[in-house]
């Protein structure tokens, strides 16, 4: 497949995953429901303590990774930064540039790694989130078909099929060459110990990003287990490699609704509510940090839209 049809073919599954967020809301969306679900998330501060804690603690156990992964040669607040700043970026424009203002938030504030090495870097751990998001995913997915009769969930287990492939189809033909030229240093960075380490904190830090799907579930009966949440933030974290929204609006609540119920006791009302309720958590958390990394990081605006703009422009 063509690069220039595989990116059509991404954005119009993007485009479909709005038009079925769409119909759903046509059908489920009841603002009552969903603000009282709401009232019961706030009046539940220890709750919503421990989701935004433990949410916080996967993008620190990310940077950590970033951090041994370039061999201590940056420091640790400035690995958060880049991807707190890529976090909120993601959430305010409509197509996937996060990771270019992770670059530059590096490449402007570090002057002992090169411009090659951050480039690297950021390129090696986004494929080995996917690789772990994919792994989830498949291995949850292998889970539920065997405790679901097929045909009460022939759309869902059909879509994840052909959302996984074209998953990977798109990320090969994205990084197979990068990957290539950069094996040397790829086999050098992962082997061993350190390798490990790395590959187990970013799983780690999944892992616990599943909190916020798991706390708002508990609003619902908490019919939802803790690695079913897992799996469910997996693939639909995954499924915004069809991002056409800023955040992923649409797309991620199309994908999370049918993941959802595709789980025992959980209706897509319910689901509905769930992905709405958690993706709005999420947003809420991407502007905090995002202000707060903004006010306290020597970037200014403009070289962020700059980075934008140019899609690779890192100079000062």
């Amino acid at each position: 497949m063509k690069r220039s049809n595989l990116s059509l073919l991404v954005k119009a599954i993007g485009i479909c995953s709005v038009v079925i967020f769409i119909i759903l809301s046509s059908t489920l969306f009841n603002s009552s429901d969903l603000l009282l679900s709401i009232k019961k998330l706030i009046n539940t501060p220890l709750l919503l303590a421990v989701m935004f804690v433990v949410y916080g603690l996967s993008f620190i156990l990310r940077s950590l990774a970033w951090k041994w992964y370039v061999n201590g040669k940056v420091t640790l607040i400035t690995c958060m930064q880049g991807i707190f700043l890529s976090l909120f970026v993601n959430h305010v424009v409509p197509f996937k540039v996060g990771d270019v203002v992770r670059v530059g938030v590096m490449a402007k504030k570090e002057k002992l790694i090169r411009l090659d090495e951050v480039l690297h870097s950021v390129v090696v751990l986004r494929i080995i989130d996917m690789a772990i998001l994919m792994s989830i995913s498949g291995f949850g997915f292998i889970i539920i078909l065997k405790s679901f009769p097929l045909q009460q969930s022939i759309f869902f287990y059909g879509a994840v099929f052909f959302m996984v492939t074209i998953m990977a189809i798109f990320f090969i033909r994205k990084f197979a060459n990068l990957v290539r030229r950069h094996f040397a240093l790829l086999k050098n960075a992962l082997k061993g110990w350190k390798g490990f380490l790395i590959i187990s904190t970013v799983l780690l830090s999944w892992i616990c990003e599943g909190i916020v799907v798991y706390g708002v579930a508990l609003l619902y009966q908490g019919n939802l287990a803790f690695l079913h949440s897992v799996w469910v933030n997996s693939l639909t974290v995954g499924g915004q490699v069809f991002q056409v929204t800023p955040g992923g609006l649409a797309t991620y609540e199309t994908v999370m609704t049918f993941a959802i119920t595709s789980i025992k006791n959980i209706t897509m009302k319910e689901a509905y509510e769930i992905a709405i309720i958690s993706h709005g958590f999420k947003f809420i958390f991407s502007f905090i940090v995002g202000i707060i990394t903004i006010i306290f990081t020597p970037v200014s605006v403009s070289s962020i839209i700059t980075w934008i703009k140019r899609k690779g422009g890192y100079s000062s």
